[in-house]
Parts: structure tokens; C-alpha cells; sequence
């Protein structure tokens, strides 16, 4: 069973000092700018009228997705889907973006470990897991895009509903749809989300702040074992 961390109950009701340090990220590999974008563009031919491009990456919930995207594009006729990840499960995708008439607006796109390129990519970030989820770092890599998810595990952690993204039950596929049609539509509140995103993982998420942290802690931890530590000084 996962439990959110702000929610970890103590050992038979005794209060438990606990620390938590958040896995971090390279910031500086994923900030993007209009160069950085052209040239994954560039690299990742999409239709140039294809506003707002959505991206799910791995396969999780993707079928969900395209039944969603169905309901998207009755309002938002020219949303374009990248559809990231290798997996079993890629022919019966095919196959039912076939059968869904979906063919044109989505992009199947390959395993790569080089993800910057397609998040500098998109407008959305749709996250549809149904069950085992921590926290995917990809919702701290797209930094300053607004995040669509499942409301699962630590991800409200980082996508704050209302605030930095949208969360939505599992499973809910009318919701996911209006959640990307409204916040599209309502560009303050999309540009305000973006905003407060990018702050949030700048502030909370730094990889170089979070080494620090854990040092900091395990510092603290010898030092209460009266214990030597080396290699580690204080910051």
C-alpha cells in the first residue's frame, strides 16, 4: 500500500521524528526556451497548427487517454497527442487510434533517454495512471508545464490541484477531457499554473539543494551514533 509521506503513521502511536527528502532534478537540463523548442520541433516533426500538444510518457492508462482525446477534440478539434514509450501494449494503441479515427492527431514516439527534447515539446502533461504510482519524476521534468493526473500516491505533491496542475480521480475519463478543454480555454489560469509549476520545482525539487538535504541528514544521524563520518562536511 502507498501512503502519501505527509501521512506515514508512527509506530504504535508513539510520535517518530521523520525527515523527508524529495528526489530531485537537473534543472539546468530542463529548462527550455524558444531555441530549445524549435530545434525538438526540429527533430519531432508535428503538424505546426496543432494546438495544444498533450504528451503522456510511458505506458500507463494511455488507452484511457485516447478514449479521452476522442471527447478533447469535439472542443479542441486540433490537439495533437504524443504518445511516448515502447511497450507491449503499442499495437492494440495503434489499433485503436485506427478505430477511434484518431489517425493524424497522435505520435507514436519511441523510448528515448533523452526526455527534454519532448517535454520542451509540449503545452500539457497528462498523467492517466490507474494504480502504483510514486512520484514519476516525469512530472518534476516538465518543470513549467501544467500536469492533468490521476489523483494516486505522492503525485499531489507536486501537482498541487489548482495550483500547478489539475488532479482527477482514476479512471475518470470525462474528467481528464474537461480538465484539458477548460484549462486550454482559460489562458490566464493556464499561464498562472505554469508559473507557479516552474516555481515550485526551482524552490522544491533542485537535485543539488536535495544532496545537500540528505547530507545534512546523514550528518545528523552519525553525529547521533557518535560516529565518524567521512567525506561529508557541513553546508
Amino acid at each position: 500500500m502507498l501512503l502519501p509521506t505527509t501521512t506515514i503513521p508512527s509506530p504504535l502511536g508513539r510520535k517518530t521524528l521523520l525527515m523527508l527528502v524529495y528526489q530531485g532534478i537537473d534543472l539546468s537540463r530542463f529548462e527550455t526556451n524558444v531555441e530549445v523548442r524549435h530545434a525538438a520541433r526540429e527533430e519531432n516533426p508535428i503538424p505546426s497548427e496543432a494546438p495544444p500538444i498533450l504528451g503522456c510518457i510511458r505506458r500507463k492508462g494511455q488507452m484511457m487517454l485516447l478514449q479521452a482525446l476522442v471527447r478533447v477534440r469535439a472542443a479542441l478539434p486540433k490537439a495533437h497527442l504524443l504518445l511516448v514509450g515502447d511497450g507491449p501494449d503499442e499495437g492494440k494503441l495503434r489499433r485503436a487510434v485506427d478505430e477511434m479515427s484518431l489517425g493524424g492527431f497522435v505520435t507514436f514516439v519511441p523510448f528515448t533517454s533523452n526526455p527534454e527534447e519532448i517535454l520542451a515539446l509540449l503545452d500539457m502533461l497528462v498523467v492517466p495512471s490507474l494504480y502504483k504510482e510514486g512520484l514519476p519524476n516525469v512530472i518534476l521534468e516538465s518543470m513549467a508545464i501544467p500536469v492533468v493526473s490521476s489523483r494516486l500516491a505522492g503525485i499531489p505533491e507536486a501537482v498541487r490541484d489548482g495550483e500547478t496542475g489539475v488532479l482527477v480521480s482514476p479512471g475518470d475519463i470525462s474528467g481528464i477531457a474537461s480538465a484539458i478543454v477548460e484549462l486550454w480555454r482559460d489562458r490566464d489560469t493556464y499561464a498562472q499554473m505554469r508559473d507557479r509549476a516552474l516555481y515550485l520545482i526551482r524552490s522544491v525539487f533542485d537535485c543539488k539543494s536535495k544532496l545537500e538535504q540528505y547530507l545534512r541528514f546523514l550528518e545528523r544521524m552519525q553525529i547521533g551514533k557518535n560516529v565518524p563520518m567521512e567525506g561529508v562536511t557541513e553546508t
